[in-house]
């Protein structure tokens, strides 16, 4: 295997040609490593070294711009289940077309699109964008009617028996997406003394 090549992928698993004409390789450099197995095309204008697993989580995010992994997919980032989320949750704004029809779609409002969004690294070791744990756990409440009770269950469990639940940010979340009565609910039944 090609030291640059391994040196280039080293920070990521999956880069575009874009990310790697900026690193200063041509497109002929990266068809001719494609041609000699050391690199293999994921999807249009997406490559991994050959034999790496396929990161669906940064796949996905890379074609639809307008998503943001949440409800299950969110918990299973934080480690809140363990369940691996299947399809993926994403939320997007009210009207938005994404391009994935394989994705479990939520949609919200443009204002609630960005509150408590964050950067985290995927298990294959790539950025992705998702919510944060308070509002991922604000999403699960609000959808439980869609989303598995063990996964409810579980996420909330984990949340409160981490020991670092944010109370402050939860009921400003909670409030902003109108699942205050039963955050408030939640919550008393995890700190009673």
């Amino acid at each position: 295997m090609n030291k640059e090549i391994l040196a280039v992928f080293s920070k990521n698993s999956i880069l575009s040609v874009s990310d790697m004409k900026k690193m200063g390789y041509s497109k002929y450099f990266i068809n001719i490593m494609v041609r000699k197995g050391e690199l293999q095309r994921v999807a249009r204008g997406m490559y991994s070294l050959t034999n790496d697993l396929e990161d669906e989580f940064y796949l996905a995010q890379f074609n639809n711009s307008q998503m943001i992994f949440s409800n299950e997919t969110a918990a299973y980032l934080h480690q809140l289940t363990g369940r691996y989320p299947h399809p993926l949750s994403v939320t997007t704004v009210s009207g938005c077309h994404l391009r994935n029809n394989s994705l479990k779609k939520y949609y919200v409002q443009e204002a609630l699109l960005k509150l408590g969004v964050i950067t985290i690294i995927d298990p294959s070791g790539n950025p992705v964008i998702t919510y944060d744990k308070e509002r991922t756990l604000c999403d699960i409440v609000k959808n439980r009617n869609r989303i598995e009770e063990q996964i409810y269950l579980e996420t909330i469990q984990n949340y409160y028996g981490s020991g670092h639940p944010n109370y402050r940010k939860l009921a400003e979340y909670a409030d902003k997406l109108s699942v205050s009565k039963r955050v408030e609910e939640i919550t008393k039944l995890f700190t009673k003394p």
